[in-house]
């Protein structure tokens, strides 16, 4: 066959969209049946908190059982198979299959996003590299939140991508959609609260490129109201359990995480929290993580948890005021190494004659629905798992962000691209990558988030070297 042939089969392929999504799909499937044979649900410390929640959901009804630093929408999640599946290995396997879906079905709005801002053929290679990203397939396999905070997050891009392109092209999008808009977001933030943000910065971002501003306040009222009310009941449990009203309180425990156990800031000289302070210097000799060991010393001392996260919280700004230059310097460095760092959450246990998926901080943990390990029987899945991961991580993450930021420059050189929805993908990114820089430190549960946009500017540098080298070669 020849190269012409080729170009236009491949050209045929990504502009029929049925047939794209079926590529996408059918590799997405594929090695997800190859990872269920392989591996089985990989357990995390938080895992055992969120299994625990789910149960006393499922088959208590009780929600304010919860540290004040969860939101319930995952254990909600967890909650709904226990209920119909029990706490068997059957229910286990059943969790993690229907966490595949949703990553499938986040591949397929990934797809549809890139096809509305870029072209077919960048739809097509963002949705095929996002389906087979190492850290999308091993998440999937995790219990933890992020597989359902990302499928809810590419469904309000796309959901919100649409409303921008028809308020682009001077229609006047339909009150359902931004209703809609409100309660995706909603749900985000019950899932984790730092998309809380989110839903306000993309609508001020409509409100900015808008031609119909004045049609725009009722519809960005109605989904602010919409997100307010999908909050509200869990703002209403936290007040009755902890006497706040608010998502979550960790804001303290975040901050004492970046200033004292990331950036190694000196404590605070003659601080206001004389017991925040005889604790940590207890605790910080020879430890490299002391937040928690702090915030669960407080109450030991009767300290409440929302105080003892306000405290906290009074105690690391001290100690960012005296040193400013510490905080900002490693501000600058978390938000490099969020895009040139090496992945490293990805673990292989050992088996007598092959690997498995593992957190190895956890793998002694056991629930009834998750062993956290494969029957060593098993050689040849197992060995095909570990040599797809091995494949896929091959791919340096800066040789990522390096295309991203190509792909990125030559989208917004163009004038025929439509640059303001462009910046719906560059807005996010940032959002993810500014918070983590100021409150974490770049983990590759952190990263995610951002992974599926950044993929689509890296394909869209792709199609575009490639459509120039076909252009040479003409």
């Amino acid at each position: 066959m020849s190269s012409s042939n080729l170009k236009s089969r491949a050209r045929a392929l990504a502009e029929n969209q049925t047939a794209a999504l079926g590529l996408i799909l059918g590799i997405g499937i594929v090695l997800r049946l190859i990872l269920t044979a392989g591996t089985t649900g990989v357990l995390w410390p938080d895992s055992l908190t969120y299994f625990k929640w789910a149960r006393q959901i499922a088959f208590h009804f009780n929600f304010s059982d919860h540290a004040p630093y969860r939101t319930p929408l995952y254990p909600i999640f967890l909650a709904f198979f226990l209920r119909l599946f029990g706490t068997s290995p059957l229910s286990g396997e059943i969790i993690i299959a229907a966490q595949r879906v949703l990553g499938l079905l986040s591949a397929v709005f990934v797809y549809k996003t890139a096809r509305r801002i870029f072209s077919p053929s960048t739809a097509l290679v963002s949705g095929v590299l996002y389906v087979a990203s190492p850290l999308q397939l091993f998440y999937e396999t995790v219990v933890q939140t992020e597989v359902l905070f990302m499928f809810l997050l590419s469904a309000l891009i796309w959901r919100f991508v649409l409303l921008f392109c028809a308020s682009d092209t001077r229609e006047t999008p339909a009150y359902g959609g931004f209703a809609l808009l409100g309660w995706l977001a909603g749900l985000l933030t019950l899932t984790r609260p730092i998309g809380k943000l989110l839903l306000p910065l993309l609508l001020l971002l409509l409100f900015c490129r808008s031609s119909n501003r004045r049609a725009l306040v009722p519809q960005a009222i109605l989904s602010l109201l919409i997100f307010c009310a999908t909050l509200f009941p869990w703002l209403a449990v936290n007040r009755h359990s902890y006497g706040f009203w608010g998502l979550s309180q960790d804001t303290g425990l975040n901050l004492f995480h970046r200033v004292f156990d990331v950036d190694r800031t000196p404590p605070p000289d003659n601080s206001r929290f004389p017991m925040v302070d005889k604790i940590y210097r207890k605790v910080a000799v020879g430890n490299q993580v002391s937040y928690f060991k702090v915030y669960f010393g407080l109450y030991k001392r009767k300290v409440h948890f929302v105080a003892a996260d306000r405290k906290m919280a009074g105690y690391a700004m001290e100690a960012l005021r005296q040193h400013p230059e510490i905080f900002i310097i490693g501000t600058l460095r978390t938000f490099f190494r969020f895009f040139f760092d090496n992945r490293n959450s990805i673990h292989f246990c050992n088996l007598p004659r092959s690997k498995y998926l593992c957190d190895p901080g956890a793998k002694r943990i056991r629930l009834k629905p998750f062993p956290n390990r494969l029957d060593g029987s098993l050689f040849v899945a197992p060995k095909i798992v570990y040599w797809i991961f091995y494949l896929l991580r091959s791919i340096n993450p800066a040789l990522l962000s390096l295309l991203f930021l190509t792909g990125g420059c030559i989208f917004l050189s163009r004038s025929e691209m439509n640059r303001w929805a462009g910046g719906i993908l560059l807005l996010v990114i940032l959002y993810f990558a500014g918070l983590t820089a100021v409150f974490n430190t770049p983990e590759d549960r952190f990263v995610l988030p951002a992974l599926p946009f950044m993929l689509m500017f890296a394909s869209f540098a792709l199609v575009s070297a490639a459509k120039a080298a076909q252009g040479k070669s003409g």
